[in-house]
């Protein structure tokens, strides 16, 4: 009766799991994959503000799509990073980083990898399905459906990926990544060509609002939220708030908190602040508040906003920073042992600062070891073995980063 009773609430359990949430069964990592203890020591004994090349990496998965469509060359060296399209989403269950996105007008495909730093290996969990971009209409009618109010390739996969500009993130709580989507998921698929293939009745029930993309690690499976979900412009960017256990969203003068357990948003002060176009933004959990790194406009000034979750209010901590954030081309990430937001932009010079919401001030990164050399890239902060991960392409770099002093900086310090 006993072990009865002990399965039957096993069973109730996983029936009313969160939605989102993988089953008991589900959270076992996969593939298995042996740490390099080698490499791990190095890592370990690496210095303070110290670069360290890594050996080539291994790569293995779902990799079957790459000669189809002739990217062999991820075989050898993993995924290339795409533009507006550079931040990886550390996962803590899985203690690896997820990597999505479509570049401009090339790479627009829905493969997703991950980055396990250990064994210096990229995954591929989902391999590509062929791009929808261009195709006739008898073409889109073989391939896409329309499901959960969402345009999807048959094995649910967005059909053209765009741009995650500064919108990847995963939900710890619910193991799940997340973007924003503006686009419905067809950007650069032409509309009329979508309704001729599926006919009027499909091609209705395709939401014109905004929406989540989701991907599951654990299941391997893209998934979609509709429902209630904040306004979003082309350029979202997004961040997981651990301790409301919610989705905060900013786009296009918009801003909201989204609520995945009530499946409800409630909008957000955009009063007193706000972005700029290809925006980088980062959350502090320290602070609990979200960094916005602007990139320099036409008159050539960067600035740093900080919006405070409680508070929901917003303040411009600096009018004129020395370093902007571009989302086009880097990423933004915390770094929580030096406690300072990690900024990397590939287009400046030099391309890595450090940002302390506390004293605000910014500090460019002088390091030493061999610095990463330019590429297409994909980078994140290992909260694990405390360093930032920088994937050019070729190569990997970690650093051990340490929080500058506000009495040493020279530059980038407000008073």
């Amino acid at each position: 009766m006993r072990l009865i009773l002990i399965i039957t609430c096993a069973a109730l359990l996983s029936l009313t799991a969160p939605a989102g949430e993988p089953s008991a069964e589900a959270k076992k990592v996969e593939p298995t994959l042996v740490p390099d203890a080698e490499l791990l020591a190095r890592i370990k004994a690496l210095p303070e503000n110290t670069w360290l090349k890594l050996p080539p990496v291994k790569v293995t998965g779902d990799l079957a799509w790459v000669d189809a469509m002739n990217w062999k060359s991820m075989r050898q060296r993993g995924p290339y990073g795409r533009d507006f399209s550079g931040k990886a989403a550390w996962m803590p269950d899985r203690k690896r980083a997820l990597y999505a996105g479509g570049g401009h007008n090339v790479l627009p495909l829905n493969d997703v990898w991950e980055y396990d730093l250990a064994a210096n290996t990229w995954v591929c969990l989902y391999g590509a399905d062929t791009p929808a971009q261009g195709r006739p209409a008898e073409w889109m009618k073989e391939n896409l459906v329309v499901r959960d109010g969402a345009l999807q390739t048959r094995r649910g996969g967005p059909p053209r990926l765009s741009h995650t500009f500064d919108g990847w993130n995963y939900d710890s709580d619910r193991r799940v990544a997340f973007m924003p989507e503006s686009l419905r998921g067809a950007v650069f698929v032409d509309a009329k060509t979508v309704a001729e293939a599926l006919g009027a009745d499909e091609f209705a029930r395709w939401k014109p609002a905004p929406y989540f993309l989701t991907f599951d690690p654990y299941a391997r499976k893209w998934g979609y939220v509709t429902e209630n979900v904040p306004k979003c412009g082309r350029d979202p960017s997004a961040r997981y708030i651990a301790h409301l256990k919610s989705w905060w969203v900013s786009s296009g003068g918009a801003m909201g908190l989204y609520d995945p357990e009530k499946k409800a948003t409630r909008a957000l002060s955009t009063k007193g602040g706000g972005g700029g176009y290809a925006s980088s933004t980062v959350y502090d959990p320290d602070t609990k508040s979200v960094v916005v790194s602007v990139p320099p406009g036409k008159d050539g000034k960067a600035v740093t906003w900080i919006y405070s979750i409680d508070a929901d209010a917003w303040r411009t901590a600096q009018p004129q920073a020395p370093a902007g954030g571009r989302s086009s081309s880097g990423y933004f990430d915390y770094d929580t042992k030096a406690k300072c937001c990690v900024l990397y932009n590939g287009g400046a010079r030099p391309p890595f600062w450090l940002y302390d919401v506390g004293v605000n001030q910014w500090t460019p990164v002088d390091a030493a070891g061999e610095a990463p050399a330019p590429g297409a890239s994909i980078g994140y902060y290992d909260p694990e073995r405390d360093v930032v991960v920088h994937y050019n392409s070729r190569d990997v770099y970690v650093c051990r980063l340490r929080r500058p002093a506000a009495a040493d900086a020279k530059v980038g310090a407000t008073p």
